[in-house]
């Protein structure tokens, strides 16, 4: 179903919404001087600090993981036509951080008008366009199952017979979000977060929002999001398979509505907005960077950890007793013969207190809690592990790596930017292996799970010692 149509006045509708005519494009390359590493104030957003980018590390580090990502993709944009009051226009940004380039877009003065058929054909995305500062729409990748900018400009359709809307006629800004539908928690942390740094880089880019119509807030203040109203497709796949779906509420500090909801008639703006497959972290999925900190991770874990209002432990003292915690499934994805191993483990390390935990049966409020009192984490390679970002800097991960064609780094990744030690040990498939009626059973060496969490656990209690004045001999 086509999603949005636009009036286009004669000298953009050669145009067709973003970038098909050389002739009325106009291409903004800003690339003012980064501050310096050892800036300490913050950046617009204000919550992604310059100083903790003094910490990361130069080239590939800071361009994926730190301010510098929002830095570059805020000052990369095009704009569709000469900005003119009224006048439907359109402004793409880009990062280029592999061989594709990933991008977002902001429609201005966009109409919605879904029993509007019109006679004007849909959006050409064959068209090519001679720059280098942002792709043509053809271009724009698609991510996992058909989103992404380039697949929601393949819906949408024009009515360039309208006329421009009047001044005050549109309805304020909205974001238009395709999501996966697959409910997997990894890939909707990832979705919900690229949403979040669209945000965060479109409150860097003044330039942009002017042309855009995304100025200041009534009373003076400066943009931030909160009067952007989120609208999705594929919403209600989504609302009942992801644990995580009220963290949308994070990106605008509104809760989502399904387009079906969506209003007719003119919108000020309408983001369309980095997709989760387009996240820099898939960026480290199959290749290990070593990057050691993360003000994009930090500032993140920090927005979700308040927004589900879980309080953090206090700060370890030398005596504290290390807890081990192991997450297990009792109906697939199992791990032979689990019991008799976590009784080993009890056995082996009497000192520690070690616990085993499904946790699809906890509420994510309570799931965040237990990973935030947790000294390592122990678990099999899967979305369960996204919960890596909550340890508390200190702490270790022991991922159990299963069988695949390519090993994924991702949650190694991850631990290493939030400062989490992290160690893995293989996992072997048991295809004839069956409990309850279902396979995909894994078999892990006793002996080396034992060693591999032992070392784990020696490391933490080591930290904990040392930082906490101890002498170790």
């Amino acid at each position: 179903m086509p999603l949005l149509k636009r009036p286009l006045t004669a000298a953009c509708v050669a145009v067709v919404l973003l970038l098909l005519a050389s002739s009325h494009l106009s291409v903004y390359r800003l690339t003012p001087a980064l501050p310096p590493l050892t800036t300490t104030a913050g950046g617009p957003d204000g919550d992604h600090s310059a100083g903790e980018d003094a910490e990361e590390e130069e080239g590939w580090c800071s361009n994926v993981a730190g301010r510098r990502y929002l830095d570059s993709f805020a000052s990369t944009w095009t704009v569709s036509c000469p900005p003119v009051a009224g006048q439907a226009s359109m402004v793409c940004f880009q990062t280029d951080l592999e061989e594709k380039a990933d991008n977002f877009c902001v429609l201005a003065n966009a109409v919605y008008n879904p029993r509007d058929h019109g006679a004007t054909p849909p959006i050409s995305m064959r068209h090519r366009l001679p720059i280098d500062a942002v792709d043509a729409p053809q271009r724009f990748r698609s991510y996992f199952n058909h989103t992404g900018v380039g697949e929601q400009l393949q819906t949408i359709h024009l009515n360039a017979a309208s006329s421009s809307p009047e001044a005050g006629e549109c309805h304020p800004p909205i974001m238009v979000v395709k999501l996966e539908g697959t409910g997997d928690i990894w890939h909707s942390m990832l979705e919900i977060w690229s949403a979040r740094l669209t945000i965060d880089i479109l409150r860097r880019a003044k330039p942009a929002r002017d042309v855009i119509g995304l100025t200041t807030l009534p009373g003076g203040d400066s943009w931030d999001g909160t009067d952007v109203q989120i609208y999705m497709e594929n919403m209600s796949s989504e609302l009942h398979a992801s644990p995580i779906f009220d963290l949308w509420r994070l990106v605008t500090g509104r809760p989502p509505a399904n387009t079906t909801s969506l209003a007719r008639g003119c919108y000020k703006s309408v983001i369309l907005p980095l997709a989760g497959g387009g996240h820099p972290f898939w960026k480290d999925h199959w290749r290990s960077q070593t990057c050691d900190r993360s003000s994009l991770l930090n500032s993140f874990v920090d927005r979700a950890v308040a927004f589900y209002g879980v309080q953090g432990p206090p700060e370890p003292s030398w005596k504290k007793i290390i807890r081990v915690s192991i997450f297990i499934r009792p109906r697939y994805r199992m791990i032979l013969h689990q019991r008799k191993i976590i009784k080993r483990l009890h056995q082996a390390f009497p000192t520690a207190d070690v616990y085993a935990h499904n946790v699809d049966a906890m509420n994510v409020t309570q799931q965040i809690q237990l990973v935030q009192a947790t000294d390592v984490l122990v678990g099999l390679t899967g979305a369960e592990l996204t919960h890596a970002m909550f340890l508390k800097p200190g702490g270790a991960l022991v991922e159990m790596l299963r069988p695949e064609p390519g090993r994924p780094v991702s949650f190694e990744s991850l631990a290493r930017m939030r400062g989490v030690e992290y160690s893995s040990m293989p996992a072997t498939e048991k295809p004839n292996e069956k409990k309850n009626g279902l396979a995909d059973i894994v078999e892990i060496d006793e002996e080396v799970f034992l060693h591999t969490v032992g070392d784990a656990v020696a490391a933490v209690q080591e930290r904990i010692m040392r930082a906490n004045g101890a002498v170790l001999d």
